[in-house]
């Protein structure tokens, strides 16, 4: 009897078993179970089938549907949506916030833009107000179309329990060293540099940069606000659905897309980098907010390069030298001493997906999905006109 029932079990095969619960909290679990278990779901895979039963249809006779048809499926169902959310961000970095500006243009407010470039130029708030807008409306949109497409429970959607301190601890570590790695190429390009320099120049004997109400404004925001809702929209709804097939297949889509994102080759190795970091510190800490600090940090970092690089003169040269080498010894001294503490503690951070196709297979079958196909072309095309324009 017993042989019996570990046959008929080893002949089902059911997907969300299979799946790795070891690494978040029970809550956590139970709603993500929840939500992959609903059979309306069309972004849930939740593929169960008895290897010994078929399934008869009147138009096409036996039915024997794989569980790799079914991952192609759900996949290419997620990765489009993501494409889709793409697009939204793209209209309105490219389109709508151009119209806005001809709009306030006409009427008399000071802010223009140049149709061939991202520039916007005018007056001081009015470009910051802009800038802010913009960025703003950039991350929301996309962000509130993954929520209400994808329907995820708030805990699932947004991990708020933190299983290990220590890990918020490490990957703030990781962030400072990685940092130091991708900070330096990007510190003196990009819009914020852009914003950063008209502050700086503009600033009279009298009036310190932070006596500027319209810096201090972009510089909150730029600072806090804008890293926040970035790792809403990346480590948010879209990431908990890609778990789903593993978390590293979660962290290299979500990274790679929020290096596309960003449009520009300078910032692409950063943004990859910086995403990895958040992903698997929020993961193994089980929180949302160890991205958070991530990502705020290393907008810190970024902003506390330029301001240091006031001029070109040796002072300057030695001040953000100094800084780049105090922050990666702390970070590595931080981490060093964390990995000693911990090295006989044996835990599973990461879920891993249990392979029904070959990885090869599913990442195509992501990469290859429209429009995401789509809008990551257009976005390498942009990054690489920009440069050689």
């Amino acid at each position: 009897m017993k042989d019996k029932i570990n046959d008929t079990n080893s002949s089902v095969i059911s997907v969300i078993d299979e799946f790795d619960y070891s690494t978040q909290n029970e809550a956590y679990n139970e709603k993500f179970r929840q939500w992959r278990s609903n059979k309306n779901n069309p972004f849930a895979f939740n593929y169960k089938k008895d290897l010994k039963e078929t399934v008869f249809s009147d138009s096409k006779g036996f039915v024997n549907t794989t569980v790799a048809e079914a991952e192609k499926h759900t996949v290419t169902g997620i990765m489009q949506i993501l494409g889709v959310a793409m697009l939204l961000a793209v209209f309105m970095d490219s389109f709508f916030s151009r119209l806005l500006i001809l709009i306030l243009d006409a009427i008399g407010v000071d802010i223009h833009c140049d149709f061939f470039t991202n520039a916007f130029y005018g007056g001081g708030s009015e470009v910051v107000g802009m800038t802010v807008l913009n960025s703003f409306l950039c991350i929301l949109t996309p962000m509130i179309y993954l929520h209400y497409k994808l329907k995820l429970p708030f805990r699932v959607e947004v991990m708020s329990k933190v299983n290990s301190s220590s890990e918020v601890l490490n990957s703030i570590a990781l962030t400072l060293m990685a940092c130091t790695v991708v900070c330096l190429p990007t510190a003196y390009s990009g819009e914020s540099h852009d914003i950063y320099e008209f502050f700086m120049t503009s600033q009279s004997d009298d009036i310190s940069l932070w006596e500027q109400s319209d810096f201090m404004l972009f510089f909150v925001f730029n600072i806090l606000i804008l890293p926040i809702f970035s790792e809403l929209l990346f480590r948010g709804a879209i990431f908990a659905a890609l778990r789903q097939f593993g978390d590293i297949f979660a962290i290299v889509i979500s990274s790679l897309t929020a290096c596309l994102m960003t449009r520009d080759l300078t910032e692409m190795p950063a943004a990859l980098l910086i995403s990895v970091v958040a992903s698997i510190g929020m993961l193994r800490s089980g929180t949302i907010i160890t991205a958070f600090f991530v990502r705020i940090i290393h907008r810190m970092y970024s902003a506390a390069l330029m301001l240091l690089s006031v001029d070109s003169t040796v002072q300057s040269l030695v001040n953000r030298n100094t800084f780049m080498l105090a922050a990666f010894i702390a970070g590595a001294v931080v981490f060093c001493a964390l990995y000693l503490v911990r090295r006989s503690k044996k835990q599973n951070y990461l879920s891993f997906y249990k392979p029904h196709t070959s990885s090869l297979r599913r990442y195509g079958t992501a990469l290859a999905s429209f429009p995401f196909s789509l809008i990551a072309g257009i976005c390498v095309l942009e990054a690489v006109l920009e440069l050689l324009v």
